[in-house]
């Protein structure tokens, strides 16, 4: 038997490393499955489902009390090419692009700022994610205000930059994807009735993983777990029970 192994490389984004991680997971869980029933199954698993699982303390949090989790600085950021930025709609979008040289050309005609890409503070990579980094992203900051953010992303993506818009968890809880593949799903809790919850990253086809709407009273699979795995009889739990040993 060989054992599954996932290598994560420090230049691969955490989005393909977390889903590198499920993948093997689910692997492994298929083939203990098959290990036992002899059933095979086919497994789905994708990365928007492992970043809504990666967040699933702050999106349920949300959830429950419609508290936005705090953002890091965004001057505390490395690099102008690999940052958020707010559009004059208000909503933000990022860019992820590597080394600068390659798309520095084509984000100065975005900008509309052709001169910059001369400009002697910014005419190399160093020098852009370095000491003029800080004045880079002012002055992009400045620009983006200019148009909203679905015309800031066509333009970025004609012009061959690599950019995203940035969802709060307001726009992930009404993203179509996420409920159809049930990253988030309806729930029914014993005490608070439905509820929205963060449902299971991997899918599989024969055994779905199944979301306990929620964690068990105090003392409520005593009696279950004494009868069924410790053997204990009906007479003697009755007994632990007046004898306020267990509830």
């Amino acid at each position: 038997r060989r054992l599954i192994r996932h290598k994560v490389s420090p230049r691969v984004g955490i989005a393909d490393q977390l889903g590198g991680i499920m993948l093997s997971y689910g692997v492994i869980v298929a083939l203990l499955v098959r290990q036992q029933t002899g059933v095979g199954q086919k497994l789905d698993v994708s990365l928007l489902g492992g970043l809504v699982a990666l967040q699933t303390m702050w999106l349920q949090a949300f959830i429950l009390c419609g508290q936005q989790p705090v953002k890091k600085p965004r001057t505390e950021t490395r690099s102008p090419f690999w940052n958020t930025y707010q559009a004059k709609d208000g909503k933000w979008f990022c860019l992820s692009m590597g080394h600068s040289d390659r798309y520095w050309p084509g984000l100065c005609r975005v900008l509309g700022r052709e001169e910059l890409e001369k400009d002697p503070l910014f005419d190399t990579h160093e020098k852009r994610i370095g000491t003029s980094g800080t004045i880079l992203v002012s002055i992009m900051d400045k620009i983006f205000k200019d148009k909203n953010r679905y015309e800031w992303l066509e333009l970025l993506d004609k012009h061959g930059q690599i950019s995203g818009p940035i969802n709060d968890f307001q726009d992930v809880l009404k993203d179509e994807q996420i409920w159809k593949n049930h990253y988030l799903i309806e729930s029914k809790h014993p005490d608070f009735g439905p509820l929205k919850v963060v449902g299971f990253p991997i899918q599989f086809s024969e055994t779905p993983a199944i979301i306990n709407p929620g964690a068990p009273k105090h003392g409520e699979h005593s009696e279950e777990i004494m009868r069924e795995i410790l053997g204990y009889k009906t007479e003697e739990i009755l007994a632990l029970k007046e004898g306020k040993i267990i509830k």
